[in-house]
């Protein structure tokens, strides 16, 4: 059984995709697979594109094995892919290499050369190779149907809480902590900071936020994503403040899961208002996170 698609993000439509694979591996005594492309496909497309990705691949990887995925193949997205016609495709990567008694994808997946095949071309051509086609119908939010792209505008107007909702969880930020120039620290609010990588860029701003790391998981903290107007900066980054902290994380990998948005980021005229102000979010992020409902987004 082979469940195909992206995944970026891996969202609650994708899951019904992979739940109702599931559902069918188990009937027929198969193992469970997903065909995924790197790089993605706007990658290719669109190489000076803005950066999008919602996970990487080891997050995507991490996220299909607890929902029972077996194994994950990653084929690269090329020119000999996107060239390719259905037939191809379907002879070519499907059968003569992986040989699936099934196959799932959801209802928008296209495939072929300038995308001419569709789910009812998939169909077709794969129930003619007596290979059975599961498709997934839409999964709504707010009479919207539920997408990366739906997820990515939310993080990028600030509304993590409606990205959350169709995640199933926290969007979340891995990373390996670099070192910065410890102003933070100096302004006694010392900070994690981390390269933001190809991840998609959320709104600007201070973040009410949980920490994973090696020496703890779901720890209260405050991050802020941007350039740091207040000292000049240019660069981006995510900078997180943990609360009653003290220990190095350097060259540690972190993951920082957005649970609120605060604030939009902002320029100070020196640095004892910068001060003021994160001691101002510290305390509202504190707040936040005594009510919130977030403190079980392992599950």
């Amino acid at each position: 059984m082979v469940a195909i698609g992206n995944f970026d993000g891996y969202h609650l439509g994708h899951r019904e995709v992979i739940t109702q694979a599931r559902k069918t591996a188990q009937k027929m005594d198969a193992p469970l697979g997903l065909l995924c492309f790197d790089p993605h496909p706007v990658s290719y497309f669109k190489p000076n594109s803005p950066y999008f990705m919602l996970t990487t691949s080891e997050q995507r990887a991490a996220l299909l094995r607890e929902d029972g995925v077996d194994f994950l193949i990653e084929h690269p997205f090329d020119h000999d892919l996107v060239q390719l016609s259905p037939e191809e495709f379907v002879d070519g990567i499907l059968c003569r290499h992986l040989k699936p008694r099934a196959v799932a994808t959801g209802f928008n997946f296209t495939f072929g050369h300038k995308r001419s095949g569709n789910v009812d071309v998939l169909r077709t051509l794969c129930e003619s190779r007596k290979i059975l086609t599961l498709v997934q119908e839409p999964y709504s939010f707010e009479s919207q149907v539920v997408s990366s792209s739906l997820i990515r505008r939310a993080l990028r107007e600030g509304r993590v809480d409606d990205a959350r909702v169709m995640l199933n969880r926290p969007w979340a930020i891995e990373g390996k902590v670099i070192r910065g120039d410890r102003r933070g620290h100096r302004l006694g609010f010392p900070t994690a900071n981390l390269d933001l990588g190809a991840y998609l860029r959320p709104r600007y701003g201070v973040y009410v936020v949980r920490v994973d790391c090696s020496m703890g998981r779901n720890l209260p903290a405050i991050a802020n994503i941007g350039i740091k107007p207040s000292i000049g900066g240019k660069r981006e980054g995510l900078e997180v403040h943990l609360f009653d902290f003290d220990q190095d994380l350097y060259d540690q990998k972190i993951t920082v899961y957005l649970i609120d948005f605060l604030r939009p980021e902002q320029r100070f005229d020196d640095l004892e208002a910068l001060k003021a102000q994160i001691k101002k979010d510290c305390d509202q992020a504190k707040d936040r996170l005594l009510t919130s409902a977030d403190s079980d987004y392992q599950e």
